[in-house]
């Protein structure tokens, strides 16, 4: 897939998994359609980044599905006074999410494989 393909998908994945699911605040769905989510899995995964399904990762991990993840971000009230702390972060990608509606965020990640694919990817998609 490309760029303009991806864009699409994350587009689609914003209209149809996420708006219809209650999620209503626009800060959390810009924040949505502003993330590459195919950056944050493996290059086999890519095509299938922004599916309504958990996708594995190393070490018995997962990227959590988008609509749960949005439901439960919308569900913090994040504002850009807050601080927060991302435990499991895995390769990072809640974390970006966040990182759009906060002021500062902290990830932990006790897995050394999933915190240089996180670092690597936060650093290159500029957050």
């Amino acid at each position: 897939m490309n760029d303009i393909q991806f864009e699409t998908a994350r587009q689609t994945m914003v209209d149809c998994q996420l708006r219809p699911t209650k999620v209503t605040d626009e800060r959390v769905l810009e924040a949505f359609s502003s993330v590459p989510r195919q950056e944050f899995v493996a290059p086999n995964q890519r095509a299938i980044a922004y599916v309504d399904e958990d996708l594995p990762l190393s070490g018995g991990r997962c990227l959590m599905e988008p609509m749960v993840l949005a439901r439960l971000v919308q569900a913090l009230d994040i504002n850009q006074k807050d601080n927060l702390l991302v435990v499991g972060a895995g390769t990072g990608y809640g974390t970006a999410i966040v990182a759009r509606l906060c002021g500062s965020v902290i990830s932990l990640e006790t897995r050394a494989q999933l915190v240089d694919k996180a670092q690597e990817t936060l650093v290159s998609i500029g957050t």
